[in-house]
């Protein structure tokens, strides 16, 4: 008999990513596929709310201008009052430069600010941060 230890393979992680901007969602797609990681994509933040309900994320990528509707700051305020998602990473995505955002990022808000353009490197260091991505 052989005593080889099997590894399991870890899963990829599920990401939803909430932007309402079409090339910055497929970039965004294409960067997270290099990156071994499963995508799930919301236009707004009433869509990324039903998603979630059916299909929970391991991250959350949003952009805080998402057009009419509510904002990426109301949604992960409304994320945060959940019990699932209250220690889950948020990442705010955003033109708007840091000290716009720099009260929402804090234990109970933003876990961490990526301003766009958004780099694959930049991607690449938050999800090793993260400890979802294995760095190379």
């Amino acid at each position: 008999m052989n005593d080889q230890i099997v590894e399991k393979k870890k899963s990829p992680a599920k990401v939803l990513v909430v932007e309402d901007d079409p090339l910055n969602l497929k970039l965004l797609q294409l960067m997270l596929d290099k990156l071994g990681v499963e995508m799930m994509a919301a236009r707004d933040g009433e869509e990324a709310l039903e998603m979630l309900g059916d299909s929970p994320a391991e991250v959350m990528l949003l952009d805080i201008a998402l057009g009419p509707g509510m904002s990426g700051v109301t949604l992960m305020e409304k994320l945060r009052h959940k019990e699932r998602y209250t220690k889950t990473p948020i990442i705010a995505v955003t033109a708007y430069n840091y000290s716009e955002l720099r009260n929402y990022i804090n234990d109970d808000g933003f876990n961490e600010y990526m301003g766009k353009p958004i780099s694959f490197k930049q991607l690449k260091d938050v999800f090793e941060k993260l400890n979802l991505v294995s760095p190379e």
